[in-house]
């Protein structure tokens, strides 16, 4: 009797390939799990930090044109660790899903979890002495402004240098004048008989005791007597060294021409004397930025010393170069000699007379400025304003310039907010960014909710380490960096 054979190759061909699909299978499937966690993990930080970052400061965009994210979130106190639980609470959003039809999807195969998150690196806008600042108010102003005022600002400063008209102490040299004159007047004498003779120098030095206010202010106008405690401010706190610093990447410096539209975007979002900025603690802004006084009324008369410093070394080189007055000059220094009986103090009256018409053809160059009008910086005899008589009767009587300009001398030349220009230029551009920090703080504080807003709290960026992990055993960990 034959045995019948009933094969069963084919059973066991099927459980062999179908153990293998299987477990190619579940590889597969975790491996798509993976992959799959691994991109939930990126979205929900990506979106993580941008949603961080959308919590701009509104006051600070809306007045400067600036995006930074304030880390005091209205809080007494700015710090990363309050960054970083907002971080923490978006991610988590981003990482949960309450939508029941999506369950089975989130649920079961991810169930993705935060596990940690830090704050890396944070650059605020103070860091590397206002460097970081700086280069975003730069890339603000490059949207708005061409290359022309960057040619002419770079032409006034070289002006500026070249004659050293910020180098000479004019003031020292009258009073020196002033005192030889003084001296040789009395050793001429007899010992019984001593005669003070007053030169124009002489008037000159009682003019500036009095201020320079006094003269170039119009008559009746009333200036700004806001005061300021600067240590309440950013200047004041880095004074204490009691600034935040970041730990942001390192920022290149501004170079002169970039430094120039940096400037425009300090005028633009600062007030000064004749154009006020509304709702601003401060009047005369830039003129703080110039002197950093807690007081309006004395950043405005350093501003306009220093303005009429340039004046008075330009309208001296003038009046030297020019064969015409110099030798009115010489003839009235000629004459006062021989009035007092004096020949060997002729060349300091000589040089006295020169002074003395600098400094009030100056006076009156500043006066007319702050009147809106416009000043050359260097002078021609077409734009002289004050003929030899005219600063005589002037220095002797003690009056004030006439600012009262025709329409030609309102248009010709350099208006006020130039010469601000130019003094920017001149100044230290940590000192200027510290200061202007300040006028953020104060005006920004003034707003409602932001009575603590500190500028070193402002942050621009920043670098966050998260960690997710899944149910499964296993996790993710991301680095991502954004900015503004």
């Amino acid at each position: 009797m034959r045995r019948r054979y009933l094969p069963g190759y084919l059973t066991v061909y099927v459980s062999l390939t179908l153990a293998v699909v299987l477990s190619l299978c579940l590889v597969l499937i975790e491996g798509a799990r993976r992959s799959v966690m691994g991109l939930e993990a990126e979205c929900a930080v990506d979106l993580g930090m941008d949603s961080v970052l959308a919590e701009y400061h509104r006051e600070v965009f809306d007045r400067y044109g600036l995006l930074v994210l304030d880390t005091s979130y209205g809080t007494d106190y700015p710090s990363c660790y309050n960054t970083q639980a907002h971080l923490d609470y978006y991610l988590e959003q981003n990482l949960s899903c309450e939508d029941r039809r999506l369950g089975f999807l989130y649920g079961d195969l991810l169930k993705p979890s935060l596990s940690q998150t830090a704050i890396r690196r944070i650059s605020l806008i103070t860091d590397q002495e206002g460097a970081v600042f700086r280069r975003r108010a730069l890339e603000v102003m490059k949207a708005k402004m061409g290359l022309e005022i960057i040619e002419k600002v770079t032409d006034w400063v070289g002006t500026v240098e070249e004659k050293g008209l910020l180098e000479r102490n004019m003031e020292a040299e009258a009073a020196a004048v002033e005192q030889q004159i003084q001296t040789c007047g009395e050793l001429s004498e007899a010992e019984w008989t001593k005669t003070r003779i007053k030169s124009p120098a002489a008037f000159e030095e009682e003019m500036r005791r009095e201020g320079i206010l006094k003269w170039v202010i119009r008559e009746g106008e009333t200036l700004s007597g806001q005061v300021i405690d600067t240590g309440q401010y950013l200047s004041g706190r880095a004074a204490r060294g009691e600034l935040n610093r970041g730990s942001g990447e390192a920022v290149a410096e501004l170079d002169p021409l970039e430094e120039i539209l940096y400037h425009e975007f300090l005028l633009e979002n600062s007030g000064h004397y004749g154009a006020c900025r509304q709702g601003s603690l401060l009047q005369y802004q830039t003129e703080y930025l110039l002197a950093g006084c807690g007081k309006d009324s004395e950043n405005l008369s350093r501003t306009a010393d220093w303005i009429c410093a340039i004046r008075e070394v330009a309208n001296t080189l003038y009046l030297y170069g020019d064969s015409v007055k110099s030798e009115e000059v010489r003839t009235a220094a000629q004459f006062l000699s021989e009035l007092f009986a004096l020949p060997e103090i002729e060349p300091l009256l000589e040089t006295a007379i020169f002074l003395g018409w600098a400094y009030l053809e100056s006076l009156y160059d500043v006066k007319l400025l702050l009147e809106g009008g416009r000043v050359p910086l260097m002078k021609e005899k077409e734009s002289w304003h004050y003929g030899l008589r005219g600063i005589w009767s002037s220095l002797t009587e003690g009056s004030a310039p006439d600012g009262n300009a025709d329409e030609e001398s309102r248009t010709e030349g350099l208006c006020y907010e130039d010469y601000l220009r130019v003094l920017l230029c001149l100044e230290d551009q940590e000192t200027l960014t510290c200061r202007f920090l300040d006028l953020m703080e104060m005006d920004v504080r003034a707003t409602e909710g932001n009575a603590a807003f500190r500028a070193d709290g402002c942050a621009v960026g920043l670098t966050a380490e998260v960690t997710v992990e899944s149910a499964f055993g296993y996790s993710i960990t991301l680095e991502r960096e954004k900015t503004y």
